[in-house]
């Protein structure tokens, strides 16, 4: 059932407004149209102010219907900040604009979790950029506390934007499930047992990061606190390494609980680049790029950060003439046997990659997701790296550049459709989720469905052919999908998230959701609780690792007052374990997590 009139109809329906008078023009083009039915609305915005058109008439709704809206969009902008977007507003029976919550339960994919989760992001297609016509689909559950909808055309910036096929329908998309399966499982799960439980002391950070730092086999921890320097700035203030047994094995500056929590990610990790056996950390303090020794701490190499840059100017301009970095992504640039290259980031523009011994070899500037993703896109060997709007070739020249509405959150690469060739799939936050071929930029499907937060790519679903990608939104409303290979939408949850870190727990090729409470299925039932789980807690992470051995994954929950390491009740019984190929060396809250099948032989 179509609800709103055809935008075709006419402006008389629809109301103006500009925050800049006399720059708005809307008009009907005869001569452009998307579908078979002549003609589209045409916008011109003369200005870089806001603009929007808002249909007079309501859109009478119940709490938690179905909608899928879908339209089709052609924009001409003149500069990055640019946009438009159709645009639904849930209203309460006063009219007023209904404020979105969500519960403390799952992992949002975020570095923190919250309840207010501000105005609502589903019901938006958005377009930034220059682009011939897109058809834009989403589709999204009417919130709680809703029983009208207002729908409006908006955007800001100097440029042109075309609207036509604008439908609003009750219903669901065909092929998504909304229900979680509530039946028993056909097999059976080993339990978690509590492995370990280490006490932390006040250098507890919510960022952690893991690897065999001294050579001895085992795996150990290093823990970051920082303090905002500026704003969307950063800088770490102390490091500390501890074993298994929660013995300091050394620290960098002065520990402080103050600095637990944190917005984002900060720029480190725990990688063994010089293949000596043992982990180095790879780090930025005080305006400098560090490269430590894992069993003591001590300074190997160091490096002044490089000049700050304004970029695009997306964000916040940088408060320092030198940056402080964001995020550090391990990579192979080179086509060496092993990764021997990483990048540094600041928060949204800029990008720099380095070798081993600190030299900078190139640089690019972009709007850049949260986390960069290195890949072999091209066949040669060597890693692109996947930088928000762009794949960047190992010698810093791009592939391709892709102008999206938004930035991007996360991201995964790998051979995920039947084509053959790399896939990307990208959580570009307002704009949307979308499926691109990672060797051409060339967008293959894309779902709007609210504030795109985060992607995972691993064998969730036995029953589903090929790999699985779930996705999450979070600001503006917290959900939760699962997409099949080609991009079609298979599950949908609109009441909450699960997780997104994927858990090889059974070693049978089929893989678990890790959330603080326990281990989820791809059904969305909760196969594997934790024993000691009591209630929500929004400073709990989780991350998985191969701590006892065996090749199935532990699960390492952390908090405030210490880390919890589960692993199974029962041995691995088969004569092949699933032993699924990851890059666990690049850490970040932001998903971007992919695991590919993998099989090994058990040995006799």
């Amino acid at each position: 059932m179509v609800l709103n009139p055809s935008i075709k109809g006419g402006l008389s329906e629809w109301t103006a407004w500009s925050e800049s008078e006399g720059s708005l023009r809307a008009s009907f083009d005869p001569k452009d149209s998307h579908d078979s039915e002549p003609g589209s609305l045409k916008i011109v915005n003369l200005s870089s102010e806001k603009w929007s058109l808002t249909q007079n008439e309501l859109i009478r709704v119940k709490p938690k219907e179905y909608f899928v809206i879908s339209a089709a969009l052609k924009s001409q902008f003149y500069d990055r900040k640019s946009f438009a977007m159709v645009s639904l507003t849930p209203l309460d029976l006063e009219f007023r604009e209904v404020p979105i919550s969500g519960p403390p339960v799952g992992d949002p994919s975020e570095p923190f979790k919250v309840t207010v989760l501000k105005s609502w992001k589903a019901g938006k297609l958005e377009i930034a950029g220059t682009w011939d016509w897109r058809e834009m689909n989403g589709f999204f559950s009417v919130p709680h506390g809703a029983y009208w909808l207002q729908l409006s055309l908006r955007g800001q910036g100097k440029g042109m934007v075309w609207f036509d096929a604008l439908r609003l329908k009750r219903g669901v998309p065909s092929g998504v499930n909304l229900n979680p399966d509530r039946s028993p499982p056909s097999k059976t799960y080993p339990k978690a047992v509590l492995y370990k439980r280490i006490v932390l002391g006040d250098y507890a950070g919510r960022n952690l990061r893991m690897g065999d730092i001294n050579g001895d086999g085992n795996v150990e921890f290093v823990m970051a606190q920082k303090m905002d320097i500026g704003r969307n700035e950063h800088m770490i203030t102390c490091l500390t390494a501890i074993d298994l047994e929660g013995k300091i094995l050394w620290q960098i500056g002065k520990p402080d609980l103050r600095n637990f929590r944190t917005t984002s990610d900060i720029p480190i990790q725990v990688y063994d680049i010089d293949k000596d056996g043992k982990c180095e950390i790879i780090f930025c303090r005080d305006f400098k790029i560090f490269i430590a020794d894992g069993a003591t701490g001590e300074v190997r190499a160091e490096e002044r950060t490089p000049k700050s840059r304004t970029g695009y100017g997306f964000g916040s301009p940088p408060s320092f003439p030198e940056t402080q970095g964001d995020s550090i992504t391990i990579c192979n640039l080179s086509g060496s046997r092993w990764p021997q290259e990483f990048t540094l980031k600041d928060r949204y523009n800029n990008l720099w990659a380095y070798d081993k011994d600190l030299n900078q070899l190139w640089s690019y500037t972009g709007r850049l997701p949260h986390f960069v993703v290195p890949c072999d896109v091209d066949g040669d060997g060597k890693d692109e790296v996947f930088a928000g709007d762009a794949v960047i070739d190992q010698d810093g020249k791009p592939l391709w550049v892709i102008n999206l509405s938004d930035h991007c959150d996360s991201a995964v690469i790998g051979e995920i459709d039947e084509e053959p060739g790399p896939d990307l799939v990208i959580a570009n936050q307002d704009g949307g989720f979308y499926f691109l071929d990672a060797l051409t930029g060339r967008i293959r499907k894309e779902w709007h469905l609210g504030h795109a937060q985060g992607t995972t790519l691993a064998k969730f679903r036995s029953d589903i052919e090929g790999l699985q990608i779930v996705a999450q939104t979070y600001w503006g409303g917290a959900y939760w999908f699962m997409f099949n290979r080609n991009g079609n939408m298979v599950e949908a949850d609109f009441d909450r998230v699960y997780g997104w870190v994927p858990v090889n727990w059974t070693g049978d090729g089929e893989e678990l959701m890790a959330a603080p409470e326990g281990l989820y299925d791809g059904h969305r039932r909760l196969v594997v609780p934790f024993p000691d789980y009591l209630e929500p807690d929004i400073d709990v992470k989780l991350w998985v690792y191969n701590i006892c051995g065996d090749p199935r994954d532990e699960v390492i929950r952390y908090g405030t007052e210490h880390i919890d390491i589960y692993t199974q009740s029962k041995p691995f019984v088969g004569r092949k374990i699933y032993t699924p190929k990851r890059k666990l060396y690049n850490q970040t809250f932001y998903c971007s997590f992919k695991s590919e099948p993998a099989w090994t032989e058990v040995q006799k």
